[in-house]
């Protein structure tokens, strides 16, 4: 992750000089120089196994850091930590070095999301009853709990989540959960900093497209988010976007654009917004008549309409 000054942050797992296995951060320059020592500054010291870790910037540098461990002689095998440092690479507070959650169930796959006020919005899966659900806890800055004692629970306990993205959307925190059923399906929710569900229990729904959607990115504007997904229907891959304003209400049809109108599979796709009038959309397209897959991109204009070549640009 890139500082606001440019410089950059990275986390990995390592070793000790006891060949155990703990989680590193260190800061590079702009020129690449190693900023916090030559090893980097050692986030865990424990002997039980990390499973998985998030890191993200909030605008004045501060590194939050959220991470799953695993442990065999523990009652709760796997636990949720956190940990914040400052931009000189000091931790918050000693207070802050903690558990957040712990279960004897399996927990993957955390996400760390900064407030921009020290705390942190942090999400992880949790598997419960042969169902894999989506939990999240918000901290403040002294490390406090703000939605209480338990984690808030988020996707449906009826349904299997697969794969999760989240951002934050002004002072709200959006999810796109994609579930596996039929077919892969993804839901989106925003959720306030009280931790209300603001689109409904459920969320609301991506497309009504029939198939699976898969590989839903998405980037926000002013108080909306642009989605975009692959479709998978019947062995074609297609990519579609989408526009949501701050209600969830759809602004581009029931189902959103198809990117490109041509045989063939499109798959892959990122988006970033361009700061000034749209968003940017690159994915990967392999063509009836190509045999080779390449890549293209395409712009899209705040109100939906292609900017570029109606059948997109091709730059490798």
């Amino acid at each position: 992750f890139v500082e606001p000054s440019g410089n950059s942050i990275v986390i990995w797992k390592g070793y000790d000089k006891k060949k155990n296995p703990e989680l590193y951060v260190q800061k590079l320059s702009k020129n690449g120089l190693r900023l916090w020592q030559n090893e980097g500054i050692q986030l865990t010291e424990s002997r039980i196994e990390k499973v998985d870790y998030s890191l993200r910037l909030d605008k004045r540098g501060y590194a939050h850091i959220s991470y799953i461990t695993k442990s065999i002689s523990s009652s709760n095998k796997f636990s949720v930590k956190y940990q914040t440092l400052t931009p000189g690479g000091k931790f918050l507070s000693d207070s802050l070095k903690g558990v957040l959650y712990s279960s004897n169930n399996t927990l993957s796959e955390t996400e760390v999301v900064p407030d921009n006020k020290s705390g942190s919005f942090i999400f992880w899966l949790e598997n419960q009853n042969q169902k894999t659900v989506l939990l999240a806890q918000y901290i403040d800055s002294t490390g406090s709990k703000k939605w209480g004692n338990k984690p808030l629970l988020i996707s449906k306990t009826i349904s299997n989540v697969l794969n999760y993205s989240v951002g934050k959307l002004g002072n709200s925190i959006y999810v796109a959960i994609t579930y596996q059923g039929n077919n892969k399906i993804v839901y989106q929710h925003l959720i306030s900093d009280k931790g209300k569900l603001l689109w409904g229990n459920d969320g609301k729904l991506l497309t009504y497209q029939k198939g699976s959607q898969t590989n839903p990115q998405f980037a926000f504007i002013d108080s909306s988010v642009v989605v975009s997904w692959t479709n998978e229907f019947e062995k074609l891959k297609d990519v579609f976007i989408q526009r949501f304003d701050i209600t969830g209400t759809r602004m581009w049809g029931n189902n959103g654009k198809r990117i490109i109108n041509i045989k063939g599979n499109q798959f892959g796709q990122r988006i970033v917004y361009d700061r000034k009038n749209g968003v940017v959309l690159a994915w990967i397209d392999k063509r009836e008549d190509n045999p080779n897959a390449d890549l293209y991109i395409q712009k899209v204009d705040l109100k939906g309409k292609f900017v570029w070549d109606s059948s997109g640009v091709m730059i490798s």
